[in-house]
Parts: C-alpha cells; structure tokens; sequence
C-alpha cells in the first residue's frame, strides 16, 4: 500500500542533518511505494528547524511523524513531543528518555543518519523554501549582516552534501590496503567540555595510526582555522604535524574515504553517533570503532560489524592486524553491506520508520 506523505517544512529548514531522510522518501517515490509533496509551514515557527515533520495517510489511516536530530540526547523538540504521533531521536540514549515519562513511550530510536543527496532532493527541497528563503535573505541583508552570513552558509552547505550514488559500494568493491581517520577539532568555548575530550581522543587516535602504520594510514586533523592557530594556545601542543593532507573539496575527499579498507570510528559531540558511521557502511567499510553509546533498532555487533578498542594504541594494533587478515576484511565487509543494505540505505530506513509508524 502506498505512503502518501506531506513532508512540513520549518521556513528555515536545517537541510544537512535531514539529507538521508528526504532523499530516503525520494527513492520510495521512485520504487513506487510513496507518493511524496514538500509543503512549507509556518506553523512550525516554535519548532527547531533541525527536526522534521512528516504527515503521512496510509490507508485512510493517518500519522503525525517527528524526526529529533539532535546531537545531545537531553535535548528534545517540545513543539514536536506534544503533537506528534511517533517521535523518532536520532541520539536515542534511553537514560535520557525514560524521565519523560508517558511521553517516551512515543519516542523509538531513529537509527544511523548522514548527510547525503540524491536525485531530487536539492530541486524539490529549494523550490519548496525558495521564495521564504529569498525573503528572508532580502530582510537580512538589511538588518543583520551576521544572520545574513549564516543564511548563506547554510544555502552553500546544501551543495556540499555528498551524493548518494559517490558514497555507496558493495563488499567486492577495491580498495586499499589502508586505514583511514579524519576528524574536525572543536571549540571548547562553543561547544563545551564534550569539545575537549572529543580533541584530546581525536588527536591520541592520529598519533597513534600514524606511529604504527607509517604510510597505511590515511587522514589526520581537519586543516579548520581553530587547528591550525588556535589549538596550540587552548592544549599548549602544536598539532600541525596531524593535519590531513586530504582534499577538502566533497567528491575529491569522499573518493579517499570510500578508498581505504579500513575506517576508525570515534562518537561525536555529546556522544552522538556521527555521520562517518553510515558513510563506512554504505561504502563497505571494515570498521574499527570505540563503541556506541546511542541505542539503534538493531544494534551493530562487535566481532561482526566492527571491532572495538579503548585506548588509541590498542585501536591502531587492531587496524594492523586486520590489514593483514584478508578472510576477516572480507567477512566484515560483506556484513556492513547487508547491514547498510537493511537498515542504513536511506529507502529501507524510511520505509522501516513509516511501517513503524502504522504497525
């Protein structure tokens, strides 16, 4: 039975985060099995604009459906958890839920999201917002220079949101005999303690790779301003000589990534699970992960999907090792396919949550 969906857009809608999402229910068009119409609403003024709304009939049946992607667990949309049927949350961490009491029995993990585009998305989802948006920029351009320069961040990031077709490969692909790890440094003054630790993890990570595989591993530091002139006045280390040398241009950067055989994970800002996870499996990636906090509907399994370490030198023996075991690479990579296949694949994950939505 067909989905008829009406997805309501925020007048300032974040379409980064909501990438997978919106490109999931364009490939259900395609298939057939939903028939899709973005639709701007101004009512949703008190919602965050990086949530999504989704209206959906099926079978004269009808769901009012929310979409959390936040990256901290505490923090939840209250415009969408007291009108809202089925609440889904990316960073699900279920401590976090249960305080809510009634409420969290309509609140399910949502699973792994990523920014991605395909066919569509970016046509559909501009000629949407387009006239709010120009209107707002106008208005901007007026009174507020500084709202103005973020306007139009956020308008450029939508073309560096990678294409579906570049990131996606299956388990017999080639690859390189190499491992890969290239992660931003974040601001303390911006985003808190959660920064600190995530920086002092992330830079222990390179340094340890790069000792131990020399010229088989790929990546390093992002080369953001803050690393390259602010990092070593905030920890008093230089951190120039873990700088990646790695394209910053999107296509260039996600054909280095989907290269490498091997992909090191570590969580993002307030323990979410960030996007390199789903961008690993969709190019079927051999993962090597500290593990996951969040809860998804169906978990990752260590020794099947990933393997685990704790400290950065126990993390770079276990990429060695693997390089050098070809029968595990391949068995690895043929279950991050079928797992991405099922559960990740922007298609079959929106089609899960729908059918969730009316089971």
């Amino acid at each position: 039975m067909t989905f008829q969906v009406r997805v309501l857009l925020h007048p300032h809608q974040e379409l980064f985060h909501a990438g997978s999402i919106y490109t999931g229910l364009l490939r259900l068009e395609r298939q057939g099995s939903a028939r899709v119409r973005f639709v701007r609403d101004g009512s949703l003024e008190t919602a965050n604009p990086v949530t999504v709304t989704l209206e959906v009939d099926r079978g004269g049946a009808r769901r009012r459906l929310a979409f959390d992607l936040f990256d901290s667990s505490e923090r939840f949309d209250e415009h969408h958890l007291s009108d809202s049927d089925v609440y889904f949350k990316w960073s699900y961490f279920r401590p976090d839920v249960a305080p809510l009491g009634s409420t969290a029995e309509r609140i399910r993990p949502f699973g792994l999201n990523f920014s991605c585009r395909g066919a569509g998305l970016v046509r559909r989802g501009v000629r949407a917002l387009g006239p709010s948006r120009v209107r707002r920029l106008g208005s901007l351009a007026v009174r507020d220079l500084r709202a103005l320069k973020r306007d139009l961040k956020q308008w450029s990031g939508i073309l560096q949101i990678p294409a579906l077709a570049d990131l996606e490969r299956g388990p017999e692909s080639p690859t390189e005999p190499v491992v890969f790890f290239h992660r931003q440094l974040w601001k303390s003054s911006a985003h808190g303690s959660t920064a600190e630790e995530a920086n002092l993890r992330r830079v222990a990570l390179v340094r340890a790779l790069r000792g131990e595989l020399g010229d088989r591993f790929w990546g390093g530091i992002r080369a953001t301003p803050f690393a390259l002139r602010q990092y070593d006045e905030v920890y008093g280390e230089d951190v120039t000589a873990d700088i990646s040398n790695l394209p910053e241009k999107s296509r260039a950067f996600v054909a280095r990534m989907r290269a490498a055989r091997i992909g090191v994970y570590t969580a993002g800002l307030h323990e979410s699970t960030s996007f390199i996870l789903p961008e690993y499996l969709a190019c079927s990636k051999v993962i090597v992960a500290e593990g996951f906090r969040n809860e998804l509907p169906e978990p990752l399994v260590e020794g099947t999907h990933y393997r685990a370490f704790q400290e950065p030198d126990e993390c770079a023996k276990v990429c060695a090792e693997l390089l050098n075991d070809e029968e595990q690479v391949a068995r690895m990579r043929r279950a991050n396919h079928e797992y991405y296949r099922t559960q990740v694949e922007p298609a079959a994950h929106m089609r899960r949550c729908l059918e969730e939505a009316f089971a």
